[in-house]
């Protein structure tokens, strides 16, 4: 009896450590990004709270099928503007800082690792297009991060990094 309660304590234990991993993000670029730890509500001021003043967040919007809204990092209230924005494992958006020292800029995401739910919720809905990340820290694929097999008529999306486009696949 006594093995199964020192198990379960340690158990309880390693769900609640915390990690962290850093990101390099270059100056003056838009850079792809993922938050892949969960803390908290995952709210912007939450997982991104000591970003250069004015660096900018975007996410997809799918209503528009466009990038939208923005999100600017106050210099004065040291918060996000508008508030209430999140960046929740599986969602990816886009970040640009303003020239801030040092290029490239460490961005640290802490917090406790996510637990996938796969298949993904596609935010869109099917026939339209969603931004997603991987809701771990590992190398994404089309099946590890919608939990589907690409299906006939399938687009994929790639963000190529040193050409800075969109790379298609179908």
């Amino acid at each position: 009896m006594k093995m199964r309660f020192l198990c379960l304590i340690s158990l309880a234990l390693l769900v609640k450590s915390s990690f962290a991993y850093t990101i390099l993000v270059p100056q003056e670029h838009w850079f792809a990004i993922a938050n892949q730890l969960d803390q908290d509500g995952n709210t912007l001021d939450e997982i991104l709270p000591d970003v250069p003043a004015n660096t900018v967040l975007c996410k997809w919007d799918c209503a528009t099928q466009d990038f939208g809204p923005l999100y600017k990092f106050s210099a004065l209230t040291l918060r996000w503007n508008p508030g209430g924005g999140t960046l929740v494992p599986g969602e990816g958006a886009f970040l640009f800082l303003n020239g801030t020292l040092p290029d490239p800029y460490p961005l640290t995401f802490t917090g406790t690792p996510h637990t996938p739910v796969l298949p993904a919720l596609l935010p869109c809905g099917c026939g339209a297009f969603s931004l997603l990340s991987r809701q771990t820290d590992d190398v994404g694929t089309y099946e590890n991060i919608t939990g589907r097999l690409a299906q006939e008529g399938a687009v994929l999306k790639r963000l190529d990094p040193n050409l800075n486009e969109w790379v298609v696949y179908t």
